[in-house]
């Protein structure tokens, strides 16, 4: 039930029972009395059936304005939090988000996941292992990974995995 057939009840339900309240007024045949009064009793309770429809569809709206809200803060403070990172070849092959060096600050050097990143998500690149020729980062949520190619000249050189 939607909000205006709730109203449109609940008011219909009200105006029947004072039409009904007005007939019990003129009743002269007391055997006609609870007739009148279970057809009110019917009313009154179609009425509360539709106010509690309205008050159920009301709850329902705030909570999504809240859902709504709390996106809404969730979105800008990752459109500030994303303009903080830049997209990098962190080695060969590899790309990842990388904070731009003005924007550092005291914070250690990190790779957030590309894949993540364009989600909407902040997720960084952990070093999950490594072996004789590579040292592997993997992103904890989406599982996607870099590898970074040991060599004893330029470390840090990495091909996509």
């Amino acid at each position: 039930m939607d909000d205006i057939s709730a109203i449109a009840g609940l008011t219909a339900s009200l105006g029947a029972a004072v039409e009904i309240m007005k007939a019990m007024n003129d009743i002269s045949d007391a055997n006609l009395i609870p007739t009148k009064i279970f057809e009110l009793t019917r009313e009154i309770m179609s009425a509360q059936a539709c106010a509690l429809a309205v008050q159920s569809e009301q709850f329902d709206l705030l909570q999504s304005k809240r859902d709504l809200e709390e996106e809404i803060v969730r979105l800008k403070a990752w459109s500030t939090e994303k303009y903080r990172y830049e997209l990098k070849d962190v080695a060969p092959g590899a790309v990842a988000y990388v904070v731009k060096a003005k924007m550092q600050g005291s914070e250690p050097v990190h790779w957030i996941c590309a894949n993540c990143f364009q989600s909407g998500k902040k997720r960084f690149l952990n070093e999950s292992h490594s072996d004789l020729h590579f040292d592997y980062h993997k992103c904890q949520e989406c599982a996607g990974k870099i590898r970074i190619r040991k060599t004893s000249s330029q470390p840090g050189q990495a091909l996509a995995g």
